[in-house]
């Protein structure tokens, strides 16, 4: 009789619909040759052998360097006289070679007067500031600051005066080339690239209108795509 109820219907859940989507397209993989080894085993593969390759090859460590300091001394201006102002009454005679200590300049015209020796440093007492010509030597900062400091501990009574050494930063050497950061892309790549053939799938299915025929059984088109993603997965 026409509406009569012959049995429970079963409503399947979201996940459900997908996973009926998956068995349906490997029930029909298993009858097509090669289907299976290129669609899940050859991906497989491919992952596998990217990660035994990648664990095989030797990697040269990295090597900490740690550059020698350099020990700061006047001399770093360069080896032609230059002068250090603000200090002459600090300093007795001329211990400071090449450095010649002068008193500071009051114009602004006296840095740059006819036959006078180029500034390399400078303090004034006045303001406490120290100033540095950097074009004459790029040391010109840690000599003023190592020749003030030094001299200021002799001035305070000090017997010895102040040490100081210019160090690098340690540093990690990088190296050229590494195979293994171009090999595991590419062998993951290669992998997953069945994932981007799944629009295929659907194509297909589309065209045979098997899509459709999923709709009606109550699996969305939605349902269906994901089906055939985790197919490809």
């Amino acid at each position: 009789r026409i509406g009569q109820n012959f049995g429970t219907v079963n409503s399947l859940s979201f996940l459900e619909k997908v996973f009926q989507v998956q068995k349906f397209l490997l029930s029909n993989a298993w009858r097509m040759k090669g289907a299976i080894f290129f669609n899940i085993t050859m991906p497989i593969l491919y992952v596998v052998i990217g990660l035994v390759v990648v664990a095989l090859l030797e990697v040269e460590p990295e090597e900490r360097v740690v550059p020698s300091s350099i020990p700061i001394s006047p001399r770093l201006v360069g080896s032609n006289p230059s002068q250090f102002f603000g200090l002459s009454q600090l300093i007795n005679g001329d211990p400071i070679v090449p450095l010649v200590p002068t008193d500071p300049p009051e114009t602004l015209e006296a840095y740059f007067a006819d036959g006078a020796l180029p500034i390399a440093c400078g303090y004034f007492s006045r303001n406490n500031t120290l100033q540095y010509n950097q074009s004459l030597s790029p040391f010109a900062l840690q000599v003023g600051l190592q020749v003030l400091a030094n001299y200021t501990a002799l001035q305070g009574g000090s017997g010895e005066g102040v040490g100081a050494q210019l160090q690098q930063l340690a540093y990690t050497t990088q190296i050229g080339f590494r195979w293994d950061l171009l090999l595991i892309p590419m062998f993951l790549a290669y992998g997953f690239a069945g994932m981007a053939f799944s629009v295929l799938d659907v194509l297909l299915l589309r065209a045979d209108n098997i899509v459709g025929l999923f709709q009606v059984t109550g699996i969305s088109e939605w349902a269906t795509y994901l089906g055939v993603m985790l197919y490809k997965c």
